[in-house]
């Protein structure tokens, strides 16, 4: 049988797991040169908060140059912060390790353009392109840069 390449693969760890995989699924962002396929989801999972918790605190520059140690101290103060209106999108591995993380703000003044925070993980190490799953957020989430241009050009 001829290899399918388009195919995903995705570890699941339960039928839960896979049913959560399954809803939140928005694309693949394909490694160039390696075969490598990650998935973008919409959300973030328990698990996943987890290691957002764990890279921010083992991360210097995440801690020194960034906010997220202040919003990502504990699962309280992220929970906290996802409550102010932010729209999350994770790139995620195989297994399920976060690899990336983007969100949007949802409560800006009106006609303000909406761009994404984005931040890759070292286990993604210099693979993983921001640019391209960048991209990929713009195309799904309806307030951001992209979306706004192509209502100004329907106008």
């Amino acid at each position: 049988m001829p290899l399918v390449r388009s195919a995903i693969v995705y570890e699941a760890k339960s039928k839960s797991d896979a049913k959560d995989y399954t809803k939140r699924f928005i694309s693949v962002l394909t490694i160039p040169k390696t075969h490598t396929k990650l998935s973008v989801l919409k959300g973030i999972s328990v698990g996943q908060i987890r290691q957002l918790l764990s890279y921010t605190r083992e991360d210097k520059l995440i801690r020194t140059q960034t906010h997220d140690f202040d919003h990502f101290k504990s699962k309280k103060t992220f929970l906290s912060w996802k409550r102010r209106g932010k729209v999350i999108y994770t790139l995620i591995g195989r297994t399920g390790k976060l690899l990336g993380f983007a969100w949007f703000n949802k409560k800006r003044p009106e006609g303000n353009i909406e761009k994404p925070t984005v931040r890759i993980y070292s286990p993604a190490g210099k693979k993983v392109s921001d640019k391209k799953f960048l991209e990929v957020v713009r195309k799904d989430y309806p307030g951001s840069l992209k979306s706004a241009v192509l209502k100004n050009r329907q106008r």
